[in-house]
C-alpha cells in the first residue's frame, strides 16, 4: 500500500499502511501521526478529526528506514547549501544522496525529504519561519555552472516595468482580491482564479512573451529560487528545483 496525494485516509487504512494493527493504531494514534509528518504533509478532516487527508508525499511507502533517513538527510542539508545564498533543492538532495553509499531509499525520496527538511527548518516561503529561520520566493537567474545567481538592481528595476507591461497593477489587483476572501464573499480558490483573469497571467502566450522578454533583459534563463534568512545571513535554498527558463 502507498500513500496517494489527495486521498483521505481512515485509522483502519492508515493502519494497514503502517502494517499495524487497528487496534495498535488506535492506542497509538498521536505518535503514529506525528511520524507519520516524515512520510507526507497532511491535514486531519471529518467529524472529531477521524480522517486524514494527504497533501504532499514525501516518501509514499513506509519503512522505519524511512524515519531513520529522513533524520540523516536533515541533519545534512546545511552541509550543502551553497555558500552563495541560492540553491535548489533538487541539487541539494542529489549531493546529499551521493554523499551515503548505503541509502535504504530511492533518491526521490531524499529529494522529498529535502523539501521536507527545508519546510521545518526555514518554514514555507512568505509563511511562518521554521526552527532555523524564515525564507521566502525570489527570482534568479542561471550562471554558467548552473548554480543561481540573484538580479543586479537595473535587472529588478526592468522586471517590474515588464510586469507592469504584461499584467497590470498586480499589487492593486491582488489587494481588492483579497478583501473579497476577507470579506467571504469568494473562497480561496475562486479568489485565485480572478486574480490569474484581473492580471492576464491565466494567458499562457502573454505569460510566455514576459517570461522571454526578461530572459533576454538578464541574458540567461530565469528561475524561481528561495532566499532563506537565518542568524541575520542569508542562506538561499531553492525550492521544487522548478525552472521557468526550461
Amino acid at each position: 500500500m502507498i500513500l496517494e496525494e489527495g486521498k483521505t485516509y481512515t485509522g483502519k487504512q492508515l493502519a494497514e499502511w503502517f502494517d499495524i494493527k487497528p487496534e495498535s493504531y488506535k492506542a497509538n494514534k498521536d505518535r503514529k501521526l506525528e511520524e507519520l509528518k516524515i512520510f507526507a504533509d497532511y491535514e486531519l478532516v471529518g467529524n472529531k478529526t477521524k480522517k486524514v487527508h494527504i497533501k504532499t508525499v514525501y516518501n509514499p511507502v513506509y519503512s522505519k528506514q524511512g524515519s531513520e533517513s529522513y533524520q540523516l538527510t536533515k541533519s545534512k542539508v546545511d552541509e550543502f547549501w551553497d555558500e552563495s545564498g541560492l540553491d535548489t533543492c533538487s541539487r541539494v538532495s542529489k549531493e546529499i544522496y551521493k554523499s551515503e553509499k548505503n541509502w535504504k531509499v530511492q533518491e526521490s525520496t531524499i529529494y522529498g525529504y529535502t523539501l521536507k527538511s527545508r519546510d521545518e527548518l526555514y518554514g514555507k516561503p512568505w509563511g511562518e519561519g521554521g526552527t532555523l529561520g524564515h525564507c521566502i520566493y525570489q527570482w534568479s537567474k542561471k550562471g554558467e555552472d548552473g548554480k543561481l545567481i540573484p538580479f543586479t538592481e537595473e535587472e529588478n528595476k526592468k522586471k517590474k516595468e515588464l510586469i507592469t507591461k504584461y499584467f497590470g497593477d498586480v499589487t492593486e489587483k491582488t489587494l481588492l482580491v483579497a478583501a473579497y476572501v476577507k470579506a467571504e464573499k469568494l473562497d480561496k480558490e475562486k479568489g485565485f482564479d480572478m486574480l490569474m483573469e484581473w492580471t492576464g497571467m491565466d494567458n499562457d502566450e502573454k505569460f510566455k512573451m514576459f517570461l522571454m522578454e526578461l530572459q533576454e533583459v538578464v541574458g540567461t534563463d530565469v528561475l524561481k529560487g528561495t532566499m532563506v534568512y537565518r542568524d541575520n545571513q542569508q542562506i538561499g535554498i531553492k525550492d521544487e528545483g522548478f525552472e521557468w527558463g526550461e
